[in-house]
């Protein structure tokens, strides 16, 4: 898969279950906002991801990562609270994290010139 096209799927999956997982907490957690503020953010950057600008393509990778890591304490948080629906959502997000990480590093490890 081409890195632009694993950014699209991530942003979108980040913003729909983001959303999501806000409206679940009864629309009063705003820390709830940040999986889909950074969907929103790399979704907007996608246009200068494509044309190969190096600052997006970090803020990118960058938000990615940063994303992944702090997707750790809602999972064990849902896991404690037994809701099942809450690790599913939490836990496709991260999923989708790590692909799109992957599939970064592949493209940059292989194609260093882009």
């Amino acid at each position: 898969m081409e890195p632009v096209k694993a950014n699209l799927v991530n942003s979108t999956i980040l913003i729909i279950l983001g959303f999501w997982g806000f409206a679940a907490s009864g629309w009063n957690s705003t820390t709830a906002l940040i999986a889909p503020c950074l969907g929103v953010l790399c979704l907007v950057l996608t246009p200068l991801f494509k044309k190969q600008n190096k600052t997006s393509i970090y803020i990118i990778i960058g938000s990615t990562l940063m994303l992944l890591i702090a997707l750790l304490r809602p999972l064990t948080r849902e896991l404690g609270q037994g809701d099942y629906e809450g690790v599913l959502r939490v836990a496709v997000m991260m999923f989708s994290c790590m692909v799109a990480s992957a599939i970064y590093f592949r493209n940059f490890l292989y194609h260093p010139e882009n």
